[in-house]
């Protein structure tokens, strides 16, 4: 009988690998910066780094960034993603951030709003725990509308 149990919870063990956790995070918003100065991945784990990207500012006259979100590095990550995508408008986009295996994946899903050839950037960003820094892989998701 012990057998059976132990047959039964590494089938289990087995077969719940692949299970997705969703994991807490909190979208930022960060306003004024170049988008051209950055990666399309980003990981911030100090202050110094987040010092250094706030001071890649947008070339645009009447961009004000001086009020930028505080971030506590101690306990939290910044993490980004750059969308780059055609449209009439800006296009819709959802974020999700869950474990799987031994990663933490954040998920980012847009949807192109109409046929028209016009490039949009944005830079999607969340904060998370601290722990996840050395776990962290992008999937983006393409929708249609």
């Amino acid at each position: 009988m012990t057998k059976f149990y132990l047959v039964i919870s590494i089938l289990i063990s087995a077969f719940s690998g692949g299970q997705q956790q969703d994991v807490d995070f909190t979208e930022v918003n960060i306003t004024c910066l170049d988008l051209n100065s950055f990666e399309k991945e980003i990981i911030i784990t100090t202050n110094n780094e987040y010092k250094d990207i706030l001071k890649r500012k947008s070339p645009f006259p009447n961009c004000n960034s001086d009020s930028q979100p505080q971030i506590d590095f101690s306990e939290s990550i910044l993490v980004g993603y750059l969308i780059e995508s055609s449209g009439c408008s800006p296009p819709k986009h959802s974020i999700r951030l869950y474990k799987s295996d031994n990663k933490v994946v954040f998920e980012v899903s847009t949807a192109p709003d109409g046929a028209c050839r016009m490039l949009y950037q944005k830079m999607v960003r969340i904060t998370t725990s601290k722990v996840f820094s050395k776990q962290i892989s992008f999937v983006r998701k393409y929708t249609q509308n």
